[in-house]
């Protein structure tokens, strides 16, 4: 929490100067603030919720609304916190409503918004999100408060990129960016943290590298750079920053340890940071550690990101039928969470594994509704892989209709959705004829390093020889 000891002055003095004071709302506004402190600088949700409690009682004996109702939205989002997600959001969604229709007090009305929005985007319910935002907007225009809502547009513009209104929410953020850094450049981070990810999502890599570097101790930051060395191949980084994530970050974050656990489970199919031999183990114990999490806490996103790890882990093991149904769910879940970006990567898992039950038409299918997603939200690297899975089934189909299963059931390789990024360029340098060391030279790598990449694939997709492996990316449409 920026400004901490800064914060914990000024709360401290308006203590003293309540103690003072008879009983009234005072007591109540000072109970809210330590509250607030509780559940953000100590992560002490149920503290948080004691002193709600305490507001709230106060507020009645003095019949404020203003303070009844933040102190209700103030234990909504501590029960989020807690795993309580629907009665939370049930508080949150009262409180929000009088918000915009009860409160006289500005600044009180601007803060339950917040708080509303915040709980949104931590659970990423992106349709409650945006319902709300919508009638947010519309109250602030009225009432000329836009300014008071500044600080909570990064959350707004993160609901919106995880919705996939990216054009807006590129413009809310450089709006936000040109406010804050006059009046709030302590806020700053977390624009840079949002822009980067909508970046990441893109495929401008380095520029969203750039972005997270000016978020320094920013959690979905060190995330997004894991999600980065991932995609460009760096097995290794993205294992460390996904584990440093999940040591630094709080319990009750709980879709971001989810996303991180899930992007571990890749990791480790990848044979990031463990070996090759122990990698289908160390997927398995990621995948075993996301489960539980999703045990914990009853969220349609969660779910979704549990789906498609146990699809992406019963593919590698070559269990396409039991991937099939998992990505399944996978896609269903994602659509029901108004989430295209990763709905389309899904369906994009989900064609591959189709494509190796030999089902190539309902392959195809899966992949054009990807490439469809992906062109319209602008996410062009996303877009290009799916083309290109796309082209590929439909050389095949070509080539004679359906095909039977491109592997036996029950071998260990794994389908072309576990080759990375880095993996991909290593062979299309391959395929060309260069050795290792001239494709060290080619990519900027160790030539040790490109002979790990080329016994990775050689593992995952159970060919005897480079040429061998280059064979099976070509028919694969990776290259």
């Amino acid at each position: 929490m920026r400004g901490l000891a800064v914060t914990l002055g000024w709360l401290e003095r308006a203590r003293t100067i309540a103690e003072r004071l008879p009983d009234g709302p005072v007591h109540g506004w000072v109970a809210l603030w330590d509250g607030h402190v509780a559940r953000i600088a100590a992560r002490d949700p149920g503290a948080a919720r004691a002193f709600a409690d305490r507001a709230s009682r106060i507020a009645d004996r003095h019949g404020s609304v203003e303070l009844a109702m933040l102190a209700r939205a103030l234990d909504g989002l501590a029960r989020v916190d807690q795993g309580d997600v629907a009665e939370g959001m049930r508080l949150l969604d009262e409180a929000t409503a009088a918000a915009l229709a009860e409160m006289s007090d500005l600044d009180a009305a601007g803060t339950t918004c917040c708080f509303l929005i915040h709980a949104c985007q931590s659970v990423r319910d992106y349709e409650r999100g945006s319902q709300w935002t919508a009638r947010i907007k519309t109250f602030a225009e009225r009432f000329g408060i836009r300014p008071l809502l500044s600080a909570c547009e990064p959350t707004f513009a993160a609901l919106l990129v995880g919705e996939g209104a990216w054009r807006e929410a590129e413009e809310m953020l450089r709006r936000a960016e040109g406010e804050l850094s006059g009046a709030r450049p302590f806020a700053l981070p977390e624009v840079c943290e949002v822009l980067g990810e909508l970046r990441r999502r893109q495929g401008t890599l380095d520029e969203a590298l750039a972005l997270f570097d000016r978020a320094p101790g920013r959690s979905a930051a060190m995330l997004g750079r894991a999600g980065v060395a991932l995609e460009r191949g760096e097995v290794r980084e993205a294992a460390d920053l996904a584990e440093r994530f999940l040591r630094a970050t709080a319990a009750e974050n709980w879709v971001g340890r989810a996303t991180a656990l899930a992007l571990l489970v890749d990791v480790r199919l990848a044979g990031g940071g463990c070996g090759e031999a122990g990698a289908a183990e160390a997927a398995r114990s990621a995948l075993a550690a996301l489960s539980a999490l999703a045990e914990r806490v009853s969220l349609p996103f969660v779910r979704a990101l549990l789906s498609q790890a146990e699809g992406r882990v019963r593919a590698g093991a070559g269990r396409a039928e039991e991937a099939r149904r998992a990505l399944e769910d996978a896609v269903d879940a994602f659509a029901g969470c108004s989430a295209p970006w990763e709905e389309g990567r899904a369906r994009v898992d989900l064609a591959r594994v189709l494509l190796d039950l030999g089902r190539a038409d309902s392959a195809r299918r899966e992949a054009e509704r990807a490439v469809a997603s992906f062109e319209r939200l602008g996410a062009r690297a996303e877009a290009r892989r799916a083309r290109e899975l796309l082209a590929s089934i439909e050389r095949g189909n070509r080539a004679g209709g359906e095909r039977g299963p491109t592997r036996e059931p029950g071998r260990g390789t794994a389908p072309p959705s576990v080759v990375t990024a880095r993996e991909r360029q290593v062979l299309r340098l391959a395929a060309e004829g260069l050795s290792e060391r001239e494709i060290a030279g080619s990519l900027g790598l160790s030539e040790h390093t490109v002979h790990r990449h080329v016994a990775n694939v050689l593992r995952k997709v159970g060919a005897p020889t480079r040429t061998a492996a280059v064979a099976w990316a070509l028919k694969a449409g990776l290259l």
